[in-house]
């Protein structure tokens, strides 16, 4: 009996411990004003390398990329309109946020549409 309760303790723990011990997934949203090209990376382990991947995805198509957006443990996403408006969002859900980008683009400007997205798996 004291087995099996010793047992139960542990793995009631390890589940406890889980979500305690996932690292962080962190993303990134890339994006050249002047042509347009952007780039995107998610589910890297640091900000930096999400970034940097971001930027270099961007730049295969690109001389002029940014990093416009970092984000971890969500989703974001990055429209663009007319006269350069532009609008981001993240969040928990990728169609959210991808209609919050759009409508806070709208708000500076009209005909606005993603033009990158991404999610972390955490």
């Amino acid at each position: 009996m004291k087995k099996k309760f010793v047992m139960t303790v542990l793995a009631l723990s390890a589940m406890v411990a889980s979500p305690l011990l996932a690292k962080d997934m962190y993303g990134a949203l890339a994006y050249s004003k002047a042509d347009g090209a952007w780039g995107w990376w998610a589910d890297a382990t640091t900000q930096a390398a999400a970034s940097k991947n971001a930027l270099a995805k961007c730049s295969e198509h690109s001389s002029g990329c940014e990093v416009v957006l970092e984000f971890w443990n969500t989703c974001a996403a990055f429209a663009t309109g007319s006269g350069g408006s532009y609008g981001w969002a993240h969040g928990p859900d990728e169609n959210q946020v991808q209609s919050k980008a759009v409508d806070f683009c709208s708000e500076h400007g009209s005909g606005c549409e993603v033009r990158v997205w991404a999610c972390t798996s955490r």
